[in-house]
């Protein structure tokens, strides 16, 4: 009997062992955690494990949700010419927000939202021409460049460049003759088109009816005032009063909040840097993420890139101290500005959203009036999503501002109108490229103007 029993327990043992174990080393890294790997490089070793199993044992259907979300647009060519490859062998079904990926589709299909609140799914069957486009274009950077020299640095230009995807898609739904006759259908395509665009059901009745009252009256009389006009209206429904960022206190305290994946921790660093280099102002970074000891690491990179002084806590410690550290430090140092770094909560974690409004509780009894600016990121690509999150941060920090990032790789460029005017919420700062100067102060007439390729 006890033979026996000891030979269970080396069973249960073994069975306790099974699994799949992986190390990963990426590329100028000496780590082999997956916990302290960027957004980035996770999504590529969950890639290669996916592509890994498949040429082992190949399964003839796949279902991939959002794998691509975190990756840049070389990596993202990497993975859809894998898909282009292996679609002869199996059949990919991939949910994603990213415009590169759906242009690179046989089929696309899409659930969208009418003005009546009624749902309807649509789909459509691309051109083989953007296949081949696909797999003949040159390399990612050689075609960045080219643009670049093309184009030219100016600010607008780099808005519509980096609002392209939004254009051509709200371009291929408003063509060129559709405000040549100005009827029922006109008022209905128009207003599919913005939705489709996330500009929100809300946000595009409103504007779309404005437009068809005026019209009626007389105010608008042809389609080339029409298309100014709704210019001029979207641009009205972004603008707002208080878009500036205020830094006039010493110190000041900005605090950043957001999901996992926004691109808080990299527009932490670009923002420190525009106040650097711009205003001439002096900065320390709050690494006040403790839950995730990789937030810790990158915010030092970009610390570093900025040029700025960082102040760090242990990896589970406690963030409100971090918080309340960075703050002694920057009176002691004559520091101008303290940006603090908080955790990339789901807000969905009650618990956790608990313990950034606890953060923020530090901050107004450490500093008079902190924090003084509290500004959320959003990531542009995932549409109406922003807005829900915004609402549950609103919940535990009173948020005064958004910093949407990452408008160069979506169509879902209306976000920005959307949560103007359903949260009341300034869109402060845009992401619009993944250079240090690529974050820029938000101005609703141009990026009205961008957004229509006006």
């Amino acid at each position: 009997a006890e033979e026996d029993s000891g030979e269970d327990g080396e069973e249960d043992e073994e069975r306790e062992e099974l699994g799949v174990e992986i190390e990963v080393t990426p590329a100028g890294k000496s780590t082999r955690k997956l916990s302290l790997l960027s957004g980035g490089e996770k999504s590529l070793v969950a890639l290669a494990f996916v592509f890994a199993v498949f040429l082992a044992r190949p399964c003839p259907f796949y279902i991939l949700d959002e794998v691509e979300a975190a990756l840049d647009d070389a990596n993202i060519d990497r993975f859809l010419q894998l898909v282009r490859r292996f679609s002869d062998r199996a059949q990919f079904v991939i949910v994603t927000h990213q415009k590169r990926t759906m242009d690179a589709a046989d089929v696309l299909y899409g659930v969208t939202m009418g003005g009546d609140g009624v749902t309807k799914v649509v789909s459509r069957r691309l051109p083989r021409e953007v296949e081949d486009e696909l797999d003949g274009a040159a390399p990612p950077n050689a075609r960045a460049s080219a643009e670049s020299e093309s184009e030219g640095r100016g600010v607008f230009r780099r808005l519509r460049k980096s609002l392209s995807k939004s254009r051509q898609a709200l371009q291929a739904e408003l063509s060129s003759t559709l405000f040549d006759k100005l009827d029922d259908e006109t008022w209905e395509r128009l207003e599919e088109a913005l939705i489709l665009a996330d500009v929100g059901a809300k946000t595009t009745a409103d504007v779309v009816g404005r437009l068809e009252h005026e019209y009626e009256v007389g105010t608008v009389t042809d389609g080339e005032a029409l298309r100014e006009r709704l210019v001029e209206l979207l641009a009205e429904v972004a603008a707002s009063d208080d878009g500036r960022i205020d830094v006039s206190k010493r110190p000041t305290l900005l605090m950043i909040v957001g999901v996992n994946g926004t691109g808080k921790t990299t527009t932490i660093g670009k923002l420190a840097w525009h106040l650097k280099q711009e205003l001439g102002l002096s900065v320390i970074v709050a690494a006040a993420d403790t839950y995730r000891a990789a937030a810790i690491e990158q915010l030092e990179v970009w610390a570093e890139r900025a040029g700025v002084e960082i102040v760090r806590g242990s990896p589970s410690g406690d963030p409100g101290a971090v918080v309340f550290d960075a703050i002694s430090a920057a009176e002691s140092r004559g520091i101008d500005v303290v940006i603090a770094d908080t955790a990339g909560r789901l807000h969905t974690k009650t618990n956790l959203m608990e313990e950034l409004a606890k953060v923020r509780r530090v901050a107004e009894k450490r500093l008079d009036g902190a924090p003084h600016e509290s500004l959320i990121v959003i990531d542009a690509t995932t549409g109406q999503n922003g807005l829900r999150q915004a609402q549950a941060f609103a919940h535990a920090v009173d948020l005064t501002g958004v910093v949407l990032t990452k408008l160069d790789g979506t169509a879902k460029g209306g976000i920005a109108l959307a949560i103007a005017s359903e949260l009341d919420l300034p869109v402060k700062l845009i992401g619009v490229g993944e250079d240090l100067e690529d974050l820029r102060p938000f101005d609703a007439r141009e990026f009205a103007a961008a957004l229509l390729g006006d």
